[in-house]
């Protein structure tokens, strides 16, 4: 089992590397729901997996890591 304890006050800058179609439709999705960025896209899908991980067991998170996920939960796009 992985825990995953990370600290949403301290941040940390991540290299990401995909490919252009892979890009273009990250590119859509942030215009089609209206994040600010690409990095708030990819955060908030990084959370909703790690989400998902949790309930099926397969990993424990903090209950910093918690109130992170609920807050991405939360959003509602208009």
């Amino acid at each position: 089992m992985i825990i995953l304890d990370v600290s949403s006050k301290r941040t940390k800058t991540l290299t990401l590397r995909v490919d252009s179609d892979l890009n273009q439709l990250i590119e859509k999705a942030v215009k089609a729901f209206g994040y600010k960025s690409k990095s708030d896209y990819i955060r908030e899908a990084v959370l909703e997996f790690l989400a998902e991980l949790e309930r099926r067991k397969e990993i424990s998170i903090s209950d910093e890591v918690k109130e992170e996920i609920d807050k991405v939960s939360s959003i509602i796009y208009v």
